[in-house]
């Protein structure tokens, strides 16, 4: 059976036949004069829109998630064509490699083509729905292809003799160029940008630790810490919100309200605020207290500066525990997670060296993760090495020790263990296991004797929406996201000795506090109190402050921004601005959902408060009034001139005054 087709080629009829048949006619054609035909065929404009047709149906899924996430005729119409174009490039690799000469090579590349390429499609889709628009970068696409590659690379190179001798070099030559042009408009091309990913990792080294963070590790290793300093721990809650956790509906956290009732060694901060809604930037201002300005010494100095290596440097025995995997985020665009912690530990435990049944995603419960922490204060040693970390030492009871926990059964799809909450609620249960892995850290304090003197501060990264979207905190924020649980256990024993702490402490459970005050607050510990030569917010970073030293006035603001995830010089991000009880927050640059909004919080115990609110004429009057007070001071003159954020943020605000503003385009 043929297909016969009128060409202009050389006057001739040119016959297309069935695979079959031409395969056949191929493997006993030694010029390859037929797959000159199949160039012209390919080139053919109604194939050409056949196939373009067909790219756009293989690539609806990731067009529906992009658009509604992106709605732009901007992007629609880069996206449409890239996608396009890139269906074609595939089906034609297909083709040609079905008729190939090499019959079983074709086959199998073509099977390898299809099946990388259905993969691709599917994770960029599952990627934009679980981040709500955010596409994936080189280093996300290189975790889990590192070892697919040199394959890959030699089978396609096997062929490529076979391709350039039968003329079809121009015909596949142009189509890359067209979409090489698009990908660097910005189009998404989710195969291509793959590929291009994996040819980029041959030329880019990946994200990791700098010479910098070396030299603060070996820098006055020899220190020995007094053995009168107490030991610290914390405990570091991935996507923990305070505002769903300070209630008590269900008496779903008993151990948390027993400590918000405290007025003796407990310490919860009732107005606490994160600093962004991604990890990257939370975890970073927590271990390093800064918020980067510039690309340049604040971006090196907020990643290279770990409280590992801190507490290591003053002669304290360290050790972290993660219920999440750590290996799978070495040397990937989360590589600063990976350092915070892992390097300058004593050792390490993770689901990778305990052997514990995940739960929750890439990770067990946290309650695990305690009861291995019970073992290392007891002196039973580790579980063996990994990542270079001897963990078959036994804990040296002469030196204080820093405990680190990361803890992740807050994070989606939240880990409800029914054994002990009792309930089918996965909200409610979550919230009662994770109260209880916040119990069993002090309890295996206080079995080891050591709770007497030892501070233990406990902090949600950021909080979570524990509706609608999946990670909707990495765009839109919201009071769920923006305030964190935030405790703190400060011993009788210290407080009778310092007693100026304890009454500091709590003073600034009732005031504005901010994640990015803990670093100053530990570093407090470590030097006897806060250095006075520690940096305030300059030109490289925003600051925090010392909770133990500084009674927070209520004219006090914080910020938050995505300082490290995205940077601070950006078309578009979130920022905000927070005062008292209520925060201000501006979204910009986005192709939708731009607005500026007031969000305000629900009090302890009495319920939750998630409305953002548009400001009315009052309201802007207030904000305008807090902006003008910053006038002359860090908060005002340096961020307005090293943030593209902030600059946009305060000018926003100036321009609207009316009683609703509207959405911002």
């Amino acid at each position: 059976m043929r297909l016969r087709l009128r060409t202009r080629r050389a006057g001739e009829n040119f016959h297309l036949k069935l695979p079959n048949n031409i395969t056949q006619k191929l493997q006993s054609n030694k010029q390859g004069s037929s797959t000159t035909d199949v160039a012209c065929v390919l080139c053919q404009w109604w194939i050409f829109a056949i196939q373009f047709g067909a790219s756009l149906l293989m690539h609806i899924q990731g067009l529906s998630a992009l658009m509604e996430y992106q709605k732009s005729v901007n992007v629609a119409t880069k996206a449409l064509t890239g996608a396009g174009l890139e269906g074609v490039l595939i089906f034609s690799l297909l083709y040609f490699l079905l008729l190939s000469t090499n019959r079983l090579l074709g086959i199998g590349l073509a099977l390898v083509i299809a099946i990388a390429s259905t993969t691709c499609l599917l994770a960029d889709y599952t990627f934009q729905t679980k981040t709500q628009g955010e596409l994936p970068d080189m280093w996300t696409i290189l975790l889990g292809l590192k070892e697919v590659w040199p394959n890959l690379k030699g089978e396609f190179s096997s062929n490529a003799g076979h391709l350039n001798r039968h003329g079809l070099r121009a015909y596949f030559l142009a189509l890359f160029i067209g979409m090489l042009g698009l990908y660097t408009l910005g189009a998404w091309m989710p195969i291509f940008h793959t590929v291009a990913s994996i040819c980029g990792s041959l030329v880019y080294s990946p994200p990791g630790w700098s010479p910098q963070l070396k030299t603060s590790l070996d820098a006055n290793k020899n220190t020995v810490a007094s053995s009168d300093v107490p030991n610290v721990v914390l405990i570091m809650h991935d996507s923990l919100s305070g505002e769903g956790g300070m209630t008590d509906s269900n008496n779903k956290v008993p151990f948390f309200q027993k400590m918000m009732h405290s007025q003796d060694e407990f310490f919860v901060f009732e107005n606490a605020r994160t600093i962004s809604g991604d990890t990257q930037d939370c975890l970073t201002a927590i271990q390093s207290g800064c918020i980067p300005l510039n690309k340049k010494e604040g971006l090196e100095l907020a990643l290279n500066t770990t409280l590992g290596a801190e507490f290591k440097r003053k002669g304290y025995e360290t050790v972290s525990f993660s219920s999440g995997t750590i290996n799978a985020i070495k040397q990937t665009k989360w590589f600063m997670i990976y350092n915070q912690l892992t390097l300058g530990f004593d050792h390490v435990f993770s689901p990778e060296t305990t052997n514990d049944v995940l739960v929750n995603g890439p990770s067990t419960n946290d309650i695990f993760m305690a009861k291995h922490f019970g073992q290392w204060l007891a002196g039973e040693g580790g579980l063996g090495e990994w990542s270079g970390f001897d963990l078959n030492q036994k804990k040296e009871s002469k030196k204080p020790f820093y405990a680190q926990f990361y803890y992740l059964n807050a994070h989606y799809p939240f880990y409800n263990d029914v054994n002990i909450s009792k309930t089918s609620n996965r909200i409610n249960g979550m919230y009662t296991t994770i109260d209880r892995s916040i119990e069993s850290v002090f309890v295996s304090l206080e079995q080891a004797g050591v709770l007497d003197n030892t501070v233990v501060i406990g902090v949600g990264d950021h909080g979570e929406s524990h509706g609608g979207k999946l990670y909707g905190r990495l765009s839109k924020w919201n009071a769920m996201i923006l305030h964190p649980l935030m405790y703190m256990h400060v011993p009788k024993k210290i407080s009778d000795k310092y007693p100026s702490i304890s009454a500091t402490l709590r003073h600034n459970t009732k005031q504005l506090v901010s994640t990015l005050d803990l670093h100053k607050t530990l570093l407090h510990i470590l030097e006897g109190n806060t250095p006075k030569d520690y940096p305030s917010t300059n030109e490289h970073c925003i600051r925090g402050l010392d909770l133990f030293d500084t009674k927070i006035q209520d004219d006090r603001v914080a910020w938050s921004i995505t300082g490290v995830s995205s940077g601070t010089d950006g078309n578009r991000g979130s920022m905000a601005l927070h005062s008292g009880i209520s925060s201000l927050y501006n979204r910009w640059g986005w192709p939708r959902f731009n607005f500026l909004a007031v969000v305000e919080y629900g009090t302890k115990i009495e319920g939750l408060g998630l409305e953002e609110k548009k400001i009315p004429i009052s309201a802007t009057d207030d904000w305008n009034r807090i902006i003008k007070n910053m006038a002359g001071t860090s908060d005002e003159a340096i961020l307005r001139t090293k943030s593209k954020h902030t600059e946009v943020f305060l000018n926003t605000l100036a321009e609207h005054q009316d009683p609703v503003i509207k959405s911002l385009q």
